[in-house]
């Protein structure tokens, strides 16, 4: 940290609980305009001055909100901006601003885990003081019991308590309305003075790029799942346009849902870059993986069919030449097939006459002497008497 008399205050919490009128009571001035969480100005604001003789300068981060509701800027934006702010010296003193009157809700638990998200998870317990907003609240609601405010923090149950424990009840009521507001300061001045701490760097700050990239992933997930979904449902749409577009033409079919293809690896890609390597959109990668593998398969199958004999076909009909001549290489496998369909008949045939004169010969004693005899004999009776004169040659 640097010296006693010099530091740098940090404000952080949700939009609407007086962070920027909190930076005007310990600056002693008026420095930061409050604004509402609908404005678009999400500029982190920083000033100096010099307050009782200390040289302070208060840092207004901007208004971290609820994922999806009420945040003042997105998360994106936010750790830009709060990088930037950094990168002239950083900070000594994270102030957490709450409002009093205001239950500890899931809201507020949010803010709380994103700062620690933003700054590491130990930055409460080691930097961090709460300042508590709109004390005259806090007046009016135990001026009858005379509660300290002190006895009042260490009375708080649950995930406020937590907090508190965290700060080691670092803990300042603010009241804005009371016109000596010295002892308020001096109170919180003396709190920081017991910090014994480096200042936080942007380096620090970098240390838990993994959180910030998670943060930044998870709150853009709804808006990459409609993308996603209706992407796979315009390709859907154009794959089922390209079939019938493209039914005569499958060379031109192939070429088209090779877009498609195309298309869909691309947007995997995009996914897995904004994901970050976070696995937050992993469901969104396996259903584009399963949308290319599919589309693969399709293609596959359609090349197969695509051969030569089709493409000669699609010649002809569309009146490219007339008709083409039999490939070579088909020739020369019918005349193959002739060859040995013509063998195979003579070999069944020769067999078929030797079975008969072994037969004959050895059961009947008529039966010719020669296989010569024999066979002009078995070959008319296998073909008929009309062949029989055709073979009675002397």
């Amino acid at each position: 940290m640097s010296d006693s008399q010099s530091k740098i205050f940090l404000l952080t919490g949700r939009t609407g609980n007086g962070k920027s009128s909190t930076g005007n009571f310990f600056l002693s001035g008026l420095y930061f305009l409050p604004h509402s969480s609908l404005s678009d100005d999400t500029r982190i604001l920083r000033y100096s001055a010099t307050v009782t003789g200390r040289a302070i300068t208060v840092i207004d981060g901007t208004g971290i909100g609820d994922i999806g509701e009420d945040l003042a800027c997105s998360a994106e934006d936010l750790l830009e901006n709060t990088r930037e702010a950094l990168q002239d010296g950083g900070f000594d003193v994270l102030v957490f601003v709450l409002k009093y009157g205001v239950r500890f809700t899931k809201q507020e638990k949010d803010a709380v885990q994103r700062v620690k998200d933003m700054f590491g998870e130990d930055v409460f317990k080691t930097r961090g003081v709460i300042v508590m907003t709109y004390g005259d609240n806090f007046q009016l609601d135990n001026e009858d019991e005379n509660v300290e405010f002190v006895d009042w923090c260490r009375r708080q149950t649950g995930e406020v308590e937590n907090l508190f424990e965290e700060v080691q009840y670092r803990i300042v009521l603010v009241n804005n309305k009371t016109k000596d507001k010295t002892a308020t300061r001096e109170e919180f001045f003396a709190l920081t003075d017991k910090l014994n701490i480096s200042t936080y760097t942007i380096t620090d700050f970098d240390k838990n790029k993994t959180k910030h990239d998670f943060i930044v992933v998870n709150e853009n997930r709804p808006k990459h799942i409609k993308v996603v979904k209706d992407f796979i449902a315009t390709v859907h749409a154009q794959i089922k346009k390209n079939y019938f577009t493209y039914a005569s033409d499958r060379k031109m079919l192939v070429s088209e849902l090779e877009t498609c293809k195309k298309q869909l690896e691309e947007k995997l890609e995009l996914i897995r870059y904004e994901d970050k390597g976070t696995k937050i959109l992993r469901d969104l990668e396996d259903s584009l993986s399963l949308e290319v593998l599919t589309l693969n398969s399709k293609l596959n199958g359609l090349r197969i069919n695509i051969n030569p004999v089709d493409e000669d076909r699609d010649a002809d009909l569309k009146g490219n030449g007339g008709p083409k001549k039999p490939k070579k290489d088909v020739w020369v496998v019918c005349k193959t097939i002739g060859i040995l369909l013509g063998g195979g008949f003579v070999v069944y045939f020769s067999c078929s006459i030797l079975y008969r004169l072994y037969r004959h010969r050895f059961t009947d004693p008529a039966a010719p002497n020669t296989i010569w005899t024999y066979g002009r004999f078995s070959l008319s009776r296998s073909l008929g008497g009309k062949m029989t004169s055709l073979l009675s040659w002397k």
